[in-house]
């Protein structure tokens, strides 16, 4: 009975100790892991939130949060601890997506295709603060602490996103649509309606500049044109400096402070101006002609005309341009080339320029009852470099991005040589889509082939060479058609809608010529070029 007691009394003390321990150290929830795995979302659309739908990172958002809650959980029944399960969760989050960053950082541009010790360096670090943790006892402190951590790093990203949100509101904006009327005016279906092809090559520099910077003659090109016909402009130039503000001025006829005349010049909201661009007059002008419009992909999803066309048309790819972005952060595509040999996101750009030739062929041997204009936005012969002269794959940085520089590790005539390689590749391309179209000699179609600028990594940076574009017109032998010498962008289609119109109405031209420095942090705020001065090229 005494031993009983004994027995009983030790178990009621035991009871209460640890009672008055759960009292002492009450529950507590840990969300780190969650916001660890929203975290490199939030902040990339932060960001980015100008340019990318909110829908757009649904998917992202939601494949990280059930990736993170499903390895939550798994290593918590293996470890028997989900304490411990969730700071290993977070410290794989963070090296995961952190990666990208360590890269840009850290490891030497010219050691990115020789880095196999930098990632076994990086994944050591990692694995053995890991190690440590699976050995930790006192983990709530710890887990506190990534709990205030983790609800930072959402916090910041959002608290940008407001500001960003509030001062696009306050950039109250006229997108022009007042001026419209005088394009509408034109519209008459008594006029000659040839298919209409439209070859844009991004960044494609004027003859004399890729002669003087490049050391690249490229009269043969040029003159393959004009033995087929076309007129080629020899002191043609862009207006504004980049895609989206020369294709905005051009496709609506006219330049930007005139379209959007109550913008302040202080507003960073880019709605404005990408409404200008996708919902631009010249479409407008043909649907109203009775035109079906085709678009294609261009990689570069601000400057795909997705909504505009009637039909867009796109290789099939996994994932959108904002899952990519996530996806350069992690260590995924350096493995993926590691093991394979190629990097996905270059392949796709390559597969993407080779839909585009490959269907325009494909659409000259199949004519249609209706005309057609065919808008072609090839993101070519702007960087990055994937084309060697016979359509070779090269890649030349580790990571897939729109640039405006050489790689670090080129001297300005190591990379003149592989970017005029890459042109002659283009010039091979467009030069055999037109060949299919003007097999059609029963009905010839229209065809432009012109740039938004020219190249901007020029070795001397002036500003006027950036300007410097290419311009090449075919029009049917049926229609009269004069393009000058020194024809402006912003010309370049009311010109063409003017000689479909064969003198029945006409569109004003601009006397003005006039080129523009734009920049993203201040898109209302262009600086004009002077001769001589320095080109913006941010």
């Amino acid at each position: 009975m005494l031993c009983g007691k004994t027995q009983r009394n030790d178990s009621i003390r035991s009871h209460t100790n640890m009672t008055s321990t759960a009292q002492r150290s009450p529950r507590y929830t840990i969300w780190h892991p969650i916001a660890f795995a929203l975290q490199p979302v939030i902040s990339q659309y932060a960001l980015n939130a100008q340019i990318v739908s909110p829908l757009e990172i649904i998917r992202s958002a939601v494949i990280l949060l059930s990736a993170a809650l499903l390895l939550w959980l798994t290593l918590g029944a293996i470890l028997r601890n989900k304490d411990k399960a969730a700071l290993l969760v977070s410290l794989f989050l963070f090296a995961f997506f952190f990666w990208g960053h360590f890269v840009h950082k850290f490891v030497p541009p010219e050691n990115f295709f020789y880095k196999t010790r930098y990632f076994a360096g990086y994944t050591a670090v990692f694995a053995l603060i890991a190690i440590c943790i699976s050995f930790l006892k006192p983990i709530r402190q710890l887990n506190r602490f990534l709990n205030i951590v983790g609800g930072l790093l959402i916090l910041f990203p959002l608290l940008s996103l407001a500001t960003s949100t509030r001062d696009n509101l306050r950039g109250n904006v006229d997108d022009g649509t007042s001026t419209r009327a005088q394009w509408e005016e034109t519209t008459t279906k008594e006029i000659a309606r040839p298919d209409v092809f439209v070859f844009l090559l991004d960044g494609y520099s004027r003859a004399d500049v890729l002669l003087r910077d490049y050391y690249f003659d490229n009269s043969p090109f040029l003159s393959g044109l004009e033995f087929r016909g076309f007129r080629v402009a020899t002191n043609s130039h862009a207006n504004y400096s980049k895609t989206l503000w020369s294709l905005g001025s051009a496709l609506n006829g006219d330049y930007l402070d005139k379209l959007l005349p109550a913008t302040l010049t202080s507003s960073k909201n880019l709605r404005p101006l990408l409404r200008l661009f996708h919902h631009n007059r010249v479409f407008e002008w043909f649907r109203r002609q009775g035109y079906t419009l085709y678009a294609f992909e261009t990689g570069f999803e601000l400057a795909d005309m997705r909504d505009s066309a009637d039909h867009f048309l796109a290789p099939h790819h996994i994932g959108n341009e904002f899952e990519a972005l996530l996806i350069q952060l992690t260590p995924i595509p350096a493995i993926h080339q590691r093991l394979s040999g190629s990097n996905f996101f270059f392949d796709a750009h390559r597969e993407r320029i080779h839909f585009v030739f490959d269907h325009i062929k494909q659409m000259a041997e199949t004519p249609e009852s209706a005309p057609r204009f065919v808008w072609t936005h090839v993101n070519m012969p702007h960087d990055p470099l994937v084309f060697g002269p016979a359509g070779e794959p090269r890649q030349y940085q580790e990571r897939f991005v729109w640039g405006d520089a050489p790689p670090p590790q080129f001297s300005w005539q190591e990379y003149a040589a592989h970017a005029t390689e890459q042109i002659t590749y283009l010039n091979g391309l467009t030069l055999a889509a037109i060949d299919a179209l003007l097999a059609n000699t029963t009905n010839p179609p229209l065809i432009i082939v012109a740039s938004d600028h020219g190249a901007h990594n020029l070795p001397h940076k002036r500003c006027e060479d950036s300007f410097k574009n290419l311009t090449a017109i075919y029009v049917p032998p049926s229609i009269a058609c004069s393009v000058p010498d020194n024809i402006a962008l912003v010309n370049l289609f009311p010109m063409v809608i003017n000689a479909l119109l064969q003198g029945k109405a006409a569109l004003p031209l601009s006397t003005e010529l006039r080129s523009y420095n734009v920049d993203w942090p201040t898109p209302y705020a262009p600086v004009p070029c002077i001769e001589g001065n320095e080109a913006n090229v941010n």
